[in-house]
Formats: C-alpha cells, sequence, structure tokens
C-alpha cells in the first residue's frame, strides 16, 4: 500500500506499477535510509520511465540500488535451494523465468542479469 501511495504521488496520471518480482526483492531490502530512501527510488524509478512504460523494472533503478538488490538476492540463493529437492535445471529455469519477468521481457536485459549472453539464453529456453 505504501508503495502505491509513493507511486501515485510521483506519477499523478496514475497507472504505474512495479514489476512483482521487483516489488518482493525492494520488500526484502533493509531500508537503512527509511522511508526517505524508499520513495527516493522509487521517484528516480518513476522518473526514468519512458512515457509510454507503465512497469518499473529493473533497468529503471538507480545503479547501486539494482547492485543491492542483487546481491542481496545472491546471498539468499542457497536458502532457496537448502534441502529443496530442485535440481541445477529447475534452479536455472527459476532463475531464468525471474529474470525476464524482471526485464518485463527483454531479452538482452535478463541476459545480462543472468550473466551470459543473448544466444545463451535463447538456447536455453529452447531446451
Amino acid at each position: 500500500m505504501l508503495t502505491e501511495r509513493l507511486l501515485a504521488s510521483f506519477n499523478p496520471e496514475g497507472g504505474i506499477h512495479l514489476a512483482p518480482d521487483l516489488l518482493a526483492r525492494l520488500s526484502q531490502h533493509a531500508w537503512p535510509g527509511n522511508l526517505r530512501q524508499y520513495a527516493s527510488v522509487l521517484r528516480t524509478a518513476s522518473a526514468m520511465l519512458d512515457p509510454h512504460e507503465e512497469c518499473i523494472g529493473w533497468q529503471h533503478l538507480p545503479d547501486d540500488m539494482a547492485e543491492e538488490l542483487t546481491a542481496l538476492a545472491q546471498r539468499r540463493v542457497p536458502s532457496i535451494a537448502g534441502g529443496s529437492s530442485q535440481n541445477l535445471e529447475e534452479l536455472s529455469r527459476v532463475a531464468i523465468r525471474e529474470a525476464l519477468e524482471s526485464s518485463c521481457g527483454n531479452i538482452s536485459q535478463a541476459a545480462r542479469r543472468l550473466g551470459i549472453s543473448r544466444q545463451t539464453l535463447y538456447r536455453k529456453l529452447n531446451n
């Protein structure tokens, strides 16, 4: 609810929302700067939207915040896989799906987030 109110205050025309995986990642962040820091990140991301865009994704975040959130996810990956019956292929599919969702379907951006080439990502999508 807080995120919706902040986005509405920065975008009075409405309709702006966060990609679901980005919202989940933002909610896991400690936010040492509290509300001011969170509002600043959302304000910056809103300003980075192109006129036709309504979905704030990873590409709209300030670089330092995107790196922090990515590092947070990488630290948490072992807890997701620990003790579960998932194998490497399943984890790979999940990572690819999340990267595509957070990139709003942008293959190049998803590949960069995953640290692989576009061709490798296409190959993995076709398997």
